[in-house]
């Protein structure tokens, strides 16, 4: 091979891999010299909505059943009703004016419970029973409970925390529970009682006349198999009956 053969050969090598390494020189040049050290900030897009819900819905007994009804205001559920599942801030049954809700802060305080049968200490502040419970009428009760059996509260108490039962709950005329009440089993609220926070039942769950759930500005959940208003109710926040829920 002749000297030009070599030139001509070296010349077209290094016109080649110039050709070959130019598109990397950016790459390499930010690896030697980095220079975004920040991450491109992509914008988030708004999730797709459906349409706003109305600011106050009725529901009567021809209205035809859906498995969710919400209202941006206010919901009112008329006798003969069937529902699955509410959302609405204010939930009013069987009238179309809130409950005065009851203030347990405001309450005249029920005599203090110094002790329950079989009670031991269970957690920071609360109790654990095994078996059945009863909590006399017109008593208040500070703390958590935790009940293997069944539990039944008289009328005009105070309960201050949560309530977990593994069998069926009573709840007295009146009587105010400021926590969570959740059952394994059935639910039953009688007249004017209230209970404040989430309420699961896995059961059936009864209101009776005058009930409220949740408060004014605290919507909540309550979530049962059946649901049966048998009078006047009110409740802020979600309703869901999982099989059936009837105003009567």
């Amino acid at each position: 091979m002749t000297t030009s053969h070599v030139l001509w050969l070296g010349l077209f090598l290094a016109v080649t891999s110039g050709l070959l390494l130019a598109p990397l020189y950016p790459t390499w040049k930010e690896w030697r010299h980095p220079q975004d050290m920040t991450a491109l900030a992509f914008p988030l897009l708004p999730a797709a909505r459906g349409p706003a819900p109305v600011e106050r819905v009725w529901l009567t007994a021809d209205t035809p059943l859906h498995q969710e009804v919400e209202a941006a205001h206010s919901m009112v559920v008329m006798p003969g009703s069937h529902f699955k599942k509410l959302m609405a801030p204010s939930i009013l049954f069987g009238i179309d004016r809130p409950i005065q809700n009851r203030d347990s802060d405001a309450m005249a305080r029920p005599s203090p419970i110094e002790a329950l049968p079989q009670a031991i200490h269970w957690g920071a502040n609360g109790w654990r029973i095994a078996g059945d419970c009863r909590i006399p009428a017109a008593h208040q009760l500070a703390g958590s409970l935790v009940i293997t059996g069944h539990l039944w509260i008289g009328s005009d108490c105070l309960i201050q925390g949560d309530i977990k039962v593994h069998g069926d709950v009573s709840v007295g005329a009146r009587t105010v529970v400021s926590g969570a009440l959740i059952s394994d089993a059935c639910i039953d609220l009688q007249e004017a009682s209230a209970v404040h926070g989430p309420l699961l039942c896995a059961g059936n769950l009864t209101l009776g006349d005058m009930v409220v759930l949740g408060q004014v500005g605290k919507p909540t959940s309550v979530c049962a198999d059946n649901i049966f208003v048998l009078g006047t109710a009110m409740a802020h926040g979600t309703v869901h009956a999982r099989r059936t829920g009837q105003l009567a």
